[in-house]
């Protein structure tokens, strides 16, 4: 908290990063290689973060705006041009994570990101996030 406050942009950085890192852990399959399963870990625990932030930039933007003290407007459009970077960073986490054997739990784990991602496209961001939660 006291980074946030001191620095809003490194203490929302460093959340978004530990909850990425949270989500992912428990999300990526434990069978699979160790450099696997770290790209496992970033792709399925940063699909809420960046998913819903370069599909909605309007709704993340306003609740980053509230987070950061800064225009919303300003980080929908930030989120928008930087859109094609953040996905494809997502996607080649996901690919380098999920190229190899193809075991039951590797299957499900690439079924439930599949699953996941269009219910981050279709859904608004608070629904989609209780549908990932």
């Amino acid at each position: 908290v006291g980074l946030w406050v001191v620095a809003p942009g490194a203490g929302l950085l460093l959340f978004l990063v530990s909850s990425a890192i949270h989500f992912g852990e428990g999300d990526a399959p434990r069978s699979i290689p160790r450099v696997r399963r770290w790209m496992c870990v970033a792709a399925h625990g940063s699909a809420p973060i960046v998913l819903t932030s370069v599909l909605h930039p309007g709704d993340v933007g306003v609740v980053f705006g509230w987070l950061l003290g800064a225009p919303g407007t300003e980080i929908s459009a930030w989120l928008g041009v930087n859109r094609p970077w953040l996905l494809m960073a997502w996607g080649a986490a996901a690919l380098a994570g999920h190229l190899g054997r193809w075991d039951l739990p590797e299957r499900r784990s690439v079924m439930e990101l599949c699953l996941l991602t269009v219910a981050f496209a279709v859904l608004p961001p608070l629904l989609s996030f209780t549908v990932y939660f």
